[in-house]
């Protein structure tokens, strides 16, 4: 999906997306010599990438609902905000959840 033809949350939200991909680009062609150090990166990636799909969805989740003029959660916004306390009020409105795993699954394909 292109969001660059988007609002601008969106456009800044992809923005950070194609930078993150990158960055874990970078990090699947490190050449490992270790098998235990591969081990480990990989647990990382793969860890990496589930939490990377979650903060992305939780990303264009909030823009698309302040788009449809919705109010999102505020814990979503506070500054140390745990994200799964987001993800978890978001669980709370069954139209915030659908979109939130809908962006989900988006970033897992």
């Amino acid at each position: 999906m292109s969001y660059e033809k988007k609002d601008e949350c969106f456009k800044n939200a992809a923005l950070n997306v194609r930078a993150d991909c990158v960055k874990l680009d970078n990090l699947e062609k490190v050449k490992i010599n270790c098998k235990l150090s591969l081990l480990i990166v990989l647990v990382k990636l793969i860890w990496l990438n589930r939490f990377f799909n979650y903060l992305v969805a939780i990303q264009f989740t909030l823009c698309q609902l302040k788009l449809a003029g919705f109010q999102p959660p505020s814990i979503c916004y506070e500054i140390d905000n745990d994200e799964f306390n987001c993800v978890a009020e978001l669980g709370k409105i069954t139209q915030y959840w659908v979109t939130y795993t809908s962006f989900y699954l988006e970033t897992c394909e």
